[in-house]
């Protein structure tokens, strides 16, 4: 990443050697035709890419975790960012989950266990704010469970999914919890119809209410 960075950024041939990578010219051709370049998003899945991205002042993208886990590595995030002399925005901080987004919470839950392969994710009832379940409790002053530095990956979970009203509050107290102040959305496996129809709600019903939150501070 750094040195594509630099590529992108050095208008001159340049040598470039480090630990892994020792390449004595380097000439990109054609030049660079956006200026500054677009931005350049590091992994902010580990410890690790954490404070790799804090070092070198690039912006984070976080995939499928669930809120307590996203909630502490971008609290290491902001902390290792001041410590090296810069302070992130919410724009600084991506997160990718899925969303199954219904005309209310009933429809959602439908759509969830059609686009999610068999025995992926919690069941329904166990979903924070879902029908029957535990309440959502995404506040910063209501994390429970496990060690959220030991979570797993969980790319089979939906971390959104009710009607748009329900979707709106989770995704407000996500914000509140992590500070994530972009959402990459996967509307799933399900049918071409519904998926087009979820994402017209989104659009229509979810995001005039929630374009504020990137603007806020992290």
């Amino acid at each position: 990443m750094l040195l594509i960075r630099k590529a992108l950024t050095e208008t001159e041939p340049f040598a470039w050697k480090s630990e892994h990578y020792d390449f004595p010219l380097v000439s990109v051709w054609p030049g660079r035709t956006q200026v500054p370049h677009p931005p350049m998003l590091s992994s902010g899945n580990s410890p690790e890419s954490v404070s790799f991205a804090a070092r070198h002042r690039f912006p984070i993208a976080i995939s499928f975790f669930d809120p307590s886990r996203v909630a502490a590595l971008t609290t290491q995030f902001r902390e290792e960012a001041r410590a090296a002399g810069w302070t992130p925005s919410a724009h600084d901080i991506l997160y990718r989950a899925w969303i199954a987004l219904g005309e209310n919470d009933a429809e959602a839950h439908e759509i969830r266990a059609k686009f999610l392969p068999r025995g992926a994710g919690p069941p329904p009832e166990a979903v924070p704010g879902a029908p029957g379940g535990p309440p959502a409790n995404l506040g910063p002053h209501n994390r429970t469970g496990p060690d959220p530095v030991a979570s797993g990956f969980g790319i089979g979970s939906v971390q959104f999914a009710a009607g748009p009203d329900t979707v709106i509050k989770q995704i407000r107290e996500f914000h509140e919890t992590t500070g994530a102040g972009i959402l990459d959305l996967s509307f799933g496996r399900a049918s071409q119809e519904i998926t087009v129809a979820s994402i017209r709600r989104f659009g229509e019903k979810v995001l005039p209410e929630i374009r504020d939150l990137g603007t806020s501070a992290a």
